[in-house]
Order: C-alpha cells, then structure tokens, then sequence
C-alpha cells in the first residue's frame, strides 16, 4: 500500500486536497471520489483534472526530534522541531487550542506542513511530557506512573532480566515489580532505588 496527495480540480474554481492510502493512483483517485462528502461537494460539477503524487513520508518522530522547554511567559511552553525547523509556542494545559507555529528559517509554514507539525507534536507531548498538554492532574499522575514503569521494564528487558531475576537483584518482589511497571502502582523513592541501582539506571520522573 502507499499513500498519495490527490488535488482535484473542478469547475467554478473549487478544488479538492485528499490524501488517500491504495495500491495504485487509480485506486487511490477511485477511493477519494466515492466518499460521500466528495459526491456532495462535486454535485453535477465538471472534473476539470486530477493531480496525484506520491506523499513526502512524515519524518520520524525519533528521540532528538523535538526540544521542549518553558516560555519566558509564564504559562506558556516552547518546542522546537528539528526535523521541520519550527517553533512551537502555546499555553501549558491547551496545545490544540493556543498552538502557534514560527518558522525558524523564514519559509512559509503551508496548511499541509502545520497539519502535521501540530498532529505529531502533539503526539509527542502526549507520550513524552503529558504535564505540558493536559492540566488534569489524574491523568498526569497517571502518566508519571506509566513512564516510570515503562523505563524500568525497558531496562530490564534489554539486560535480559525477568522480573524474578530483577526481584532477586533488587529485593523487590516481582509481583511488585509487575505492578510498577505495569503503572499500576505508584512505588516509592526506596523502591524506585533499589531497582535504580540493580539495572545502573537513571529514571526521567518529570
């Protein structure tokens, strides 16, 4: 399957921007043209011609793709994004609703570009910092509890430990051990030591 930008031209001077995933051009311009909202919006119109490209794959939203840190403003966050070169400015607790997008170099920031810019950065706040996106505090403890166990079962998946093997390590119990990283169970700073110093890591509690 791959995906295609289709821009279809119809008279009286409208036009049609979709994105569409098929096997081929023709089946990717077949599928945008029988949606519903396609047929309403064409109504009796001609087709005056179709435009359809392969889509520019999204960069990857890797490890050192976006840089977050607060505003001088109080209430407000900046995040850069290295793979498009933009800035992100919006208000802790409201991303979708205040985000506004700076180009560092000058070019403008197209409605395509913004759309995905915006779509995985906010993707990335939700995995990485939920505390900048969010300002419901259940969640975020929630949040806190889930990335602190998924650091710790990532460590001791690839040091190739078990969770027994961990407990014996540690002097944690496993099945404590599986709650924690399970994020079912909010462990404390003794805890969180004692399997800090059994794997030789590091945990990231902001």
């Amino acid at each position: 399957m791959k995906r295609f930008n289709i821009v279809i031209k119809i008279a009286g001077g409208d036009e049609v921007q979709a994105n569409s995933t098929a096997l081929n051009q023709a089946e990717a311009v077949e599928k945008v043209m029988a949606t519903e909202q396609f047929i309403k919006f064409v109504g009796d119109r001609e087709i005056l011609s179709v435009d359809i490209k392969p889509a520019v794959p999204d960069p990857k939203v890797n490890e050192g793709r976006f840089i977050v840190q607060p505003s001088v403003q109080e209430g407000l966050a900046v995040l850069a994004d290295t793979a498009y070169n933009v800035v992100i400015k919006f208000k802790i607790g409201d991303f979708n609703g205040s985000a506004r997008v700076t180009s560092l170099d000058g070019a403008k920031v197209g409605p395509q570009r913004l759309s995905t810019v915006l779509r995985q950065a906010g993707e990335w706040l939700k995995v990485n910092r939920l505390d900048l996106l969010t300002e419901d505090a259940d969640a975020v403890k929630q949040w806190r509890l889930l990335r602190i166990g998924k650091q710790i079962r990532d460590a001791r998946l690839e040091q190739g430990l078990t969770q027994k093997q961990l407990g014996e390590m540690s002097g944690v119990g496993p099945n404590h051990i599986s709650q924690i990283e399970m994020g079912c169970y909010s462990a404390t700073i003794d805890t969180l030591g004692k399997l800090c110093a059994a794997l030789n890591i590091s945990l990231d509690v902001r």
